[in-house]
């Protein structure tokens, strides 16, 4: 987690990691999000913590950040299936999809922990695309949800 000290009683995340808005907001009166942690930098924007303006950890493939219940999730990927097309799921969804899957945890802390080598996994089997199921952007997810967001290049469908 990186952080600015904005004034006396302000604390901005400017990467959320490990240590989450809430757990700050136990010992600070005020915290807020930078907005470069769910959108992309305007053009000539400064940056004010590394990692905050480009695209990365992406594979070589096409991600694409998928929101939405499970259920919307699986009919998009399932009307978009094809040859080279993978979709990564929470742990126990890859069973209910026809698709090629890797799963990358349950919950926040096994995602942030698995979700940078299976994103290298991806490429060791040769994906074109990816559908990623998004985690929900609060707790430790938020920091998934920023690593996944810039995988995708901002890329985010709402189903």
């Amino acid at each position: 987690t990186v952080i600015a000290l904005e004034n006396d009683d302000t604390v901005r995340i400017l990467r959320p990691g490990y240590v989450t808005k809430e757990m700050l907001e136990e010992i600070v009166p005020q915290v807020t999000l930078d907005p470069a942690i769910l959108h992309q930098l305007k053009e000539g924007q400064t940056v004010r913590s590394p990692g905050m303006k480009y695209q990365h950890y992406s594979p070589q493939a096409h991600v694409i950040l998928v929101e939405g219940e499970w259920q919307n999730f699986a009919a998009y990927a399932e009307q978009n299936k094809a040859d080279g097309v993978y979709a990564l799921v929470f742990d126990g969804e890859e069973t209910r999809l026809s698709l090629p899957c890797l799963t990358y945890g349950a919950s926040g802390q096994e995602q942030a922990q698995q979700i940078f080598s299976k994103l290298r996994e991806l490429d060791d089997r040769g994906a074109h695309k990816v559908y990623v199921r998004a985690p929900k952007p609060e707790g430790i997810g938020l920091a998934v949800y920023n690593r996944l967001i810039r995988a995708a290049g901002f890329e985010v469908i709402q189903v």
